[in-house]
């Protein structure tokens, strides 16, 4: 988490066209403590944490998208923080990830779903 910030950006053009030029408004820092629902950003301080798929929700997320198993919850919340932690250190040096997020590279998708994802099934193989 090292240096980990989020950064709110507005268009500097005011006539209402998307022209893809922006400007920075404010950058602040992101506790290493923060798990945010990738839904809605919502700090999720309730455990185990909800996900689906490969997504960490909060509740309200997790209820409006709410599948019928609900097996991939981690109850482990310092293993939840290790994982989350690995992705956030993976994005604060990987270029193609940190200015593309939605384009991870193969490390970064393998590590969002590690973090978002609970601990595998009891002889399930991996």
């Amino acid at each position: 988490f090292s240096n980990r910030a989020t950064t709110i950006y507005s268009f500097k053009d005011t006539t209402g066209l998307l022209k893809g030029d922006v400007e920075e408004v404010k950058r602040f820092p992101i506790p290493d403590d923060v798990i945010v629902c990738d839904f809605c950003n919502d700090k999720i301080t309730e455990f185990p944490v909800p996900v689906m798929g490969s997504y960490a929700l909060c509740p309200g997320c997790f209820a409006e998208v709410k599948a019928d198993n609900v097996d991939n919850t981690s109850s482990d919340k310092d293993e939840v923080h290790q994982r989350t932690k690995r992705f956030h250190a993976h994005l604060d040096v990987c270029s193609q990830c940190e200015n593309h997020p939605w384009g991870l590279c193969a490390t970064g998708a393998r590590l969002l779903k590690e973090a978002a994802t609970g601990h595998l099934q009891e002889g399930e193989e991996q």
